[in-house]
């Protein structure tokens, strides 16, 4: 081999190790910052999931509370019935008593006012149990729309990053 070829040989070798260096340099910071970018949304995608895990713990929550205030209206409600039928039977009582002519109506209407009384509270426990209950279902519609916008925020991050 001759002195020339050795030298071309030498400097084509130089050059290709000296392109490689270069165009490996150009793209360090570029493959330096997707990596960073890759490692930020981990974080973030951890975060929401996070989230939407106690998120959808305090949705079930919310849904055994909701059950409960459902059965506690039933109860009540059947209370109530309860205590109008009782109501129903003394205005029968004190009709059958005015057919005989016999009105001692002292102690009936004594009766009748505390059930009347009883009547009355059991509404307005009814009415607040009401309230609670569709309290609990604003707040637990509002969760499920937070819900449903992490699931479609997470769904939007996830096609974005493939």
């Amino acid at each position: 081999m001759s002195t020339i070829a050795i030298y071309v040989l030498c400097f084509m070798l130089i050059s290709s190790i000296l392109g490689f260096l270069s165009a490996w340099a150009w793209k360090q910071p570029k493959v330096s910052q997707l990596n960073s970018n890759l490692d930020l949304a981990k974080k973030e995608l951890q975060l929401v999931k996070t989230q939407h895990d106690n998120l959808q713990i305090h949705a079930n929550q919310l849904e055994k509370e909701k059950q409960k205030l459902v059965y506690e209206n039933e109860r009540l409600t059947l209370k109530l019935g309860m205590l109008l039928g009782k109501s129903k039977s003394v205005g029968s009582k004190n009709s059958f008593i005015e057919k005989d002519g016999f009105v001692d109506t002292s102690n009936l209407d004594q009766k009748i006012n505390d059930l009347n009384a009883q009547i009355d509270k059991l509404n307005s426990e009814i009415d607040i149990i009401k309230r609670e209950s569709l309290e609990w279902q604003v707040q637990y519609s509002e969760i499920l729309k937070e819900k449903e916008d992490l699931a479609i925020e997470l769904h939007g991050k996830r096609n974005t990053k493939t």
